[in-house]
């Protein structure tokens, strides 16, 4: 979600014809205090955009932009490769992480890191339906989770041991590398979505993810094909890259 003082934008991934997150991102809208009419039009013309503009696309991106006066568009693009980041590209104020920017760009999402078994999001609150999916998996798995605005310097010591990360309602799980900028880190863009990790399962069960997920769809990128490895130094990092996998394999 990004918003300015001309309009609040949201990029939401579509995969295999379907929208994986949809009564998370429903929820996200919330936290804009949109009028309920305007809510219940946005579900109602989400629906029709499913059934009516992917026009046979299996792989899009909703954007859906909405200004101060509360007049929507609703838009499909086609799937951008998954771009690089390094620490270089760490957007901060007042050295606090809140996001990440590349030529340019803001890119939509939250940065995390893990440190002593916790994972924490550089935000204030989650809202958006990517990041409350991660929180309710590290709940699943016994990583705690929480938010605290970082600073720079933690993100980047992070990084560095390869515990550092964002979130994205378009992307997924996008590693953010040690190096000072895209470039360094490869400046090549991957393909959309992400690998998937070779992690080891452990006492993650279907029914636990029952429990922190809200629709079959999202069950099922943590099954007990999932999710801890114990024999990585990263073991919270690594089971939400492989759930997060799942999600658009």
């Amino acid at each position: 979600m990004t918003e300015s003082n001309a309009k609040t934008v949201l990029r939401w991934r579509i995969h295999n014809g379907d929208l994986p997150l949809r009564q998370r991102h429903l929820r996200a809208l919330k936290v804009l205090d949109l009028p309920e009419p305007l809510l219940g039009w946005i579900h109602e013309r989400l629906e029709w955009a499913m059934f009516n503009m992917l026009e046979g696309k299996n792989e899009a991106v909703l954007v859906l932009d909405i200004d101060p006066a509360n007049e929507v568009r609703l838009s499909l693009e086609d799937p951008r490769p998954a771009p690089s980041f390094g620490t270089g590209d760490l957007r901060s104020a007042d050295d606090r992480v809140i996001g990440i920017e590349q030529t340019g760009e803001q890119f939509h999402g939250s940065v995390w890191i893990e440190r002593d078994g916790s994972l924490y999001a550089s935000v204030e609150s989650l809202h958006r339906a990517s990041d409350t999916l991660c929180h309710d998996l590290a709940k699943t798995l016994k990583f705690t989770p929480q938010t605290q605005l970082l600073t720079v310097a933690e993100v980047e010591t992070a990084a560095a041991h390869g515990a550092a990360f964002l979130i994205s309602d378009e992307f997924g799980f996008l590693p953010i590398t040690a190096a000072n900028s895209s470039e360094e880190a490869g400046g090549e863009m991957q393909e959309a979505g992400v690998p998937t990790a070779d992690v080891h399962a452990d006492a993650a069960t279907a029914a636990e993810v029952t429990a922190a997920a809200t629709s079959t769809t999202e069950d099922s990128i943590a099954g007990t094909s999932t999710i801890k490895n114990p024999d990585t130094s990263t073991p919270a990092t690594e089971a939400i890259r492989n759930s997060f996998s799942k999600l658009w394999s």
